[in-house]
């Protein structure tokens, strides 16, 4: 199995810090890094296991960071040891990142006496299939031949009433409810939403995305510009169009091509 993948990182025109966070195959940003823009691309040969993880944190300026740190951190421990094991069940392993990095950022929100959390989409791609799960609204894409197919499903208030046939999803996408989070990393019993593993294809790309893309630009915009080119243009392509949508948030982008 052959990856390309680029993940890059945005404070935005709007914010003063970032409160996203990211694992990319194991590198996360610290609170030195965390605040420039990151760009960065590899190119795996015969990887037996690749990981990924968007984190964007809640609570405000320095408990957002830390939530969306301690997450990010989580995962890439969880990453460690998936790759020196042999075989994992995948509920079971995707449940136990969930509870320990839970449990870390709750831990963290205790020790400063308020409500602080983090979002977390994930992805797995081992021994040619693919793995995907998610706290809250940072979201998995899968972009396949002509089609973009959201994996994941939000966490939010908007996206309950849409399944409880009270919203439309046309105005879900406008909705103030869009951004208010009803499971994230640090909720005590949030359930996360575990997805059901399948083989990857040639040609298969995963996007990975914080809200500071997704409030930007529209799921076809999104595909235009991330199916065609190298994934390190095409990730460079959709955070310099965040940006042109207004930048109105942190945004964090990771496109991962398989071969």
């Amino acid at each position: 199995m052959k990856i390309a993948a680029t993940a890059c990182v945005n404070v935005g025109k709007r914010r003063s810090n970032n409160e996203d966070n990211l694992c990319f195959n194991g590198e996360c940003l610290n609170e030195q890094s965390r605040e420039a823009p990151y760009f960065r691309t590899v190119t795996l040969t015969d990887e037996q296991c690749f990981g990924a993880c968007v984190c964007d944190g809640m609570g405000g300026e320095s408990m957002g960071e830390a939530a969306s740190l301690i997450g990010a951190n989580a995962f890439a421990e969880w990453l460690g040891r998936i790759k020196t094991g042999r075989h994992f069940r995948w509920n079971a392993a995707a449940g136990e990142y969930f509870a320990d990095g839970g449990e870390k950022v709750a831990q963290y929100s205790a020790s400063i006496g308020a409500v602080s959390g983090c979002t977390a989409a994930l992805l797995l791609l081992q021994e040619g299939r693919a793995y995907f799960a998610n706290e809250g609204d940072s979201r998995v894409y899968l972009l396949r031949g002509k089609k973009i197919k959201r994996l994941t499903t939000d966490q939010t208030l908007a996206e309950m009433l849409v399944k409880t046939r009270r919203m439309k999803r046309e105005q879900a996408e406008h909705s103030r409810a869009k951004s208010q989070l009803t499971g994230f990393l640090g909720l005590a019993q949030c359930k996360p939403n575990i997805g059901k593993p399948f083989r990857c294809r040639k040609g298969d790309r995963f996007l990975l995305c914080s809200d500071g893309l997704t409030d930007m630009l529209s799921e076809q915009q999104i595909y235009e510009k991330a199916r065609i080119g190298e994934v390190s243009y095409c990730a460079r392509d959709l955070m310099d169009g965040a940006l042109a949508a207004g930048g109105d948030d942190n945004c964090t982008i990771i496109l991962v091509e398989v071969s």
